[in-house]
């Protein structure tokens, strides 16, 4: 969409510089857009993760635990804005790797780790 935005705002510059205007009554600030594109990418890249996440989340029903690393924490967090979204999905409580023990109540424990594709 923002591509169209972007051509269609350089084709009219092109038609205003055909038209005989001064030049510098031409000025069309396409950074704006271009800067809008990529926060919109970006947004619905995270809002697809988010997606996934809860629909393997909700493959396991009940209380869970997560167990995570200290790594993916942070990316999760890109991803995930507030504990809510946790809850809503069962997880009761979250653990990294290297925690001395896991003193849970639940039937579920899952860990979550990343997973590379060389191919």
């Amino acid at each position: 969409m923002f591509q169209f935005i972007k051509d269609s705002f350089e084709q009219v510059a092109s038609k205003v510089k055909q038209s005989g205007l001064p030049s510098n009554s031409v000025k069309v600030n396409l950074s704006q857009f271009e800067d809008q594109q990529s926060s919109f990418q970006t947004a619905m890249y995270q809002k697809y993760l988010r997606q996934k996440l809860i629909n393997k989340l909700n493959q396991f029903v009940g209380k869970k635990v997560l167990v995570i690393d200290q790594f993916i924490a942070d990316m999760l967090n890109l991803v995930v804005e507030s504990m809510q979204i946790w809850k809503e999905n069962g997880v009761d409580q979250m653990y990294y790797i290297d925690s001395d023990q896991l003193n849970v109540e639940v039937n579920q424990i899952i860990f979550l780790q990343i997973l590379i594709d060389n191919t």
